[in-house]
């Protein structure tokens, strides 16, 4: 983020020079309407009557008065639409000037009205997720043997005389090997649907090129193990991450094409800027199997989290039932 910030405010100083050359005249001197705001900071922001008002690189307005920690400042009435009941104030400081800065989160509700009272940040605030790039996905450099692909294929019934085909595919781990059967844990998502299915099919493409059959052996909560009979795959199988991963915790999010993505950890969940189209495994430390990131229901970006909590008892319980 700080690249971010030092973006914006090289930003900034290109948004003065363009506002003294093309209107910043205008502005001041013809525009006696506009919306007038008040913003309070904590300390002294060091802001001074004249001082320009700006939003994202465009100079919107200036500072009409500042006593103590309270600021005075106009908005020009072409841009009053810019402020929003939720609109964060800051400070900004560049090598050639001080500025008051807004933005408008896309939660940021209605219009302010005339005479709006703020709160100022001390610092500038994280940029929301949408004005943010899409994270860049990377080639892995050595992608781990029990990394695969599963895919299931659920036959739902699509009204009284017609059916139709789920398919889902997520990145999966062998976590388990055996005298020719592995155990892939993989998310139960692959199978969850609205309503009874008819039939179940999945498979699972192993590193190497093997392609096998697999069957549903276990479910526990979001997880679920598969059972590939028969395997010729050998490696070494999936570390399971043993702890809880802590807030801020740095991921990497890779499908079996060895895709990856940058990701974090967060209140419990996973914070990701992207769509996801099928599931993909979560590294941490390394190559370490910490969970798996699957779409967000109802978003356009961002990603459910499934946790590997449980997964050491769902995979004693797969080996028994092979038994």
């Amino acid at each position: 983020m700080r690249l971010v910030h030092v973006t914006i405010g090289a930003l900034l100083v290109c948004a003065l020079a363009a506002g003294v050359v093309a209107g910043l005249y205008l502005l001041r001197e013809t525009d006696s309407g506009g919306l007038r705001v008040a913003v309070r900071f904590a300390e002294n922001p060091g802001l001074a009557p004249d001082h320009d008002v700006l939003y994202g690189d465009k100079v919107v307005g200036r500072v009409e008065s500042a006593r103590d920690n309270e600021v005075g400042a106009r908005i020009a009435a072409d841009y009053a639409d810019l402020v929003r009941e939720g609109s964060r104030f800051w400070v900004q400081n560049t090598l050639a000037a001080r500025f008051l800065v807004f933005d408008s989160p896309p939660s940021a509700g209605p219009p302010a009205v005339q005479g709006a009272r703020f709160e100022g940040l001390a610092r500038p605030p994280e940029p929301p997720p949408g004005a943010l790039p899409a994270p860049t996905p990377r080639k892995l450099a050595s992608r781990p043997a029990w990394l695969c692909d599963a895919r299931a294929v659920l036959t739902l019934p699509d009204g009284a005389d017609t059916v139709r085909d789920q398919a889902r595919h997520s990145a999966a781990a062998v976590a388990h090997a055996e005298s020719g059967t592995l155990l892939v844990l993989a998310p139960a998502w692959l199978f969850e649907n609205a309503g009874a299915a008819l039939s179940a099919r999945a498979r699972v493409e192993l590193a190497g090129g093997e392609v096998a059959s697999a069957r549903l052996v276990a479910t526990q909560g979001a997880l679920c193990v598969l059972a590939v009979e028969g395997s010729a795959w050998r490696g070494t199988v999936a570390p399971l991450w043993p702890h809880e991963l802590a807030d801020g915790q740095g991921l990497v999010l890779a499908d079996f094409d060895g895709l990856s993505w940058a990701a974090r950890h967060g209140n419990g969940g996973l914070e990701f800027r992207a769509a996801l189209t099928g599931g993909r495994v979560a590294f941490v430390d390394g190559l370490n199997l910490a969970g798996f990131a699957l779409p967000a229901v109802g978003e356009r970006t961002g990603a459910r989290w499934v946790s590997l909590h449980g997964a050491l008892t769902l995979l004693q319980t797969a080996r028994e039932s092979g038994k």
